[in-house]
This record gives structure tokens, sequence and C-alpha cells, in this order.
């Protein structure tokens, strides 16, 4: 709430100088002091919350995007030479043990994105995946992202 206010205040002055930057930190902390007392919610708790999401999310989709790109060059260098690999479709069934369903929902939307695997079901905190080859699967049920996704469900950051 704070950087919030704090960049509405710069966006109403039109400019930032070193004294409406401070000026602005010192009114919208006092703002956020004086809505905490009056609302009984500590709203700089709140603030450190929303943070620490966004902090989490930036570095899992960093990772999801470093995955995919590593999927991709799996499933060329299966397309690129033929017979290297013999293609046997499996499906695996694990459990994520994430208690957030949102948290779920997007380990199962990242396991489709990533080339090769699918999310074929997913019932509460149950996986059923579909990979192009037994390769694919392999210690799915603690990839990078299985990981990722219990620290964030750990620090109560969905």
């Amino acid at each position: 709430m704070v950087i919030g206010m704090l960049l509405l205040w710069i966006i109403f002055n039109g400019r930032i100088t070193l004294e409406i930057l401070l000026f602005g930190i010192v009114i919208c902390c006092a703002i956020c002091l004086l809505l905490s007392k009056l609302t009984n919610r500590n709203l700089f708790q709140y603030d450190r919350k929303l943070i620490m999401r966004i902090y989490y999310r930036i570095r899992y989709y960093a990772i999801l995007i470093v995955e995919i790109i590593k999927a991709n060059l799996q499933v060329m260098d299966i397309i690129l030479t033929p017979g290297k690999i013999e293609i046997e479709p499996v499906m695996k069934e694990f459990d994520s043990n994430l208690k957030h369903s949102s948290l779920n929902a997007l380990l199962a939307n990242s396991i489709t994105l990533t080339p090769g695997t699918i999310t074929v079901d997913v019932h509460q905190d149950r996986f059923l995946v579909l990979g192009l080859d037994s390769s694919f699967l392999e210690g799915i049920e603690s990839s990078v992202f299985v990981e990722e996704l219990k620290k964030m469900d750990e620090k109560g950051v969905e």
C-alpha cells in the first residue's frame, strides 16, 4: 500500500526530486500507520507479503521459461534425430502435497506448457501426467516446479 501511494504521489507531482520523494515517503508511511491503527490491520505486513508474492512469482516464471527451453531442446533432439530414441508415451501418477489449489493449478499448467508432457488429470493434489517418453517424467514428483511451489506454499505465498 505504501508503494502504491508513493507511486501515485510521484505521478501527481509530475516530477521526481529528492525533496518530493522524501516528503512522499514520510506522508505515505504516516497514512499507512494511521490506516493500520484505524482498521486494526497491519498494512505493512500486507505490503511485505505482497512483495514476497511478486518475488516468488517472478522467480517461478524465470524457472518455468528455462525449463520450457530445456524441454524444447529435448523434443527437437528427438524430432531431428529419428531412431535415436524409441518413443514410448508413458503415464505417471504422483502427489504434489501442495495445500493451495491455486498452486496445484499453476503446477498443472506448468507441466502442460513444458513440451513433451501434458497434465491429463488433477484431483486435489493428485496428478496424472502423460510424457512423450519415460525420460520426460523422471523425477517429476520432485521436479524444480514442485520444489519451488512447495517453498511458496510453506511461506504462505500463493
